[in-house]
């Protein structure tokens, strides 16, 4: 083999070679107030993160939302008010966030928080809600999330997955299953088989979609 054969191998091996990957810095953040957990559980383009943070273990956790940099420095604790739970799932590149608030009887309701507030995710009377959490938005202000509600005939509760587009909301459950989540713009699909009347999960996968 010559050099000119050998240069030739050289650069073509050079061109087909796939292109440096991209590094990440991976960091480490705690909510400055005590917690047992903290959860980032969403971040956009611009570095901004939400998530939420666990306190009162011994007299009864409550959960906290909050906003975070990406460099661990702007944390802001969301907490809804008149709520007694509060949590983030996501958050558009308009800093608009997408979450639940829980009541103290533990009814959930799915929000959009923006510089103007709070606005409850309404969903149609028809789906039957019993309550509802948001779990991601985008900057057309179009929303991801689930619900649940009970299975007709039965007092057995099921999650269904959502989405609002415009305002308008659909249901969105993966054929062939009977309980479908959200989880921050993913859905994922649950399988259960009723076996002596006990519920038992058989499958769970994920999957996602253009409507």
């Amino acid at each position: 083999m010559n050099c000119k054969t050998l240069g030739a191998m050289l650069a073509l091996s050079l061109a087909a070679a796939p292109a440096c990957a991209t590094s990440y810095h991976f960091m480490s953040f705690d909510a400055p107030a005590w917690g047992a957990a903290t959860v980032i559980d969403g971040i956009n383009n611009h570095g901004q993160a939400v998530g939420y943070y666990v306190t009162g273990l011994q007299s009864g956790p409550t959960y906290h939302a909050f906003t975070l940099q990406s460099d661990g420095s702007g944390f802001a604790s969301i907490d809804r008010p008149g709520a007694a739970q509060t949590g983030a799932g996501g958050i558009n590149d308009l800093g608009v966030v997408a979450g639940v608030s829980v009541d103290a009887s533990f009814a959930t309701t799915g929000f959009l928080l923006d510089g103007s507030g709070y606005h409850d995710i309404a969903l149609p009377v028809g789906f039957g809600a019993l309550g509802s959490e948001a779990v991601g938005v985008d900057t057309a202000g179009d929303v991801v999330g689930h619900y649940v509600a009970l299975m007709p005939g039965t007092f057995q509760p099921t999650n269904h997955g959502f989405v609002g587009l415009n305002g308008v909301y659909s249901t969105l459950d993966e054929p062939g299953t009977i309980s479908t989540e959200s989880t921050h713009g993913v859905l994922s699909r649950v399988l259960r088989r009723v076996n002596a009347g006990s519920a038992r999960i058989e499958a769970r996968s994920l999957f996602s979609g253009r409507l």
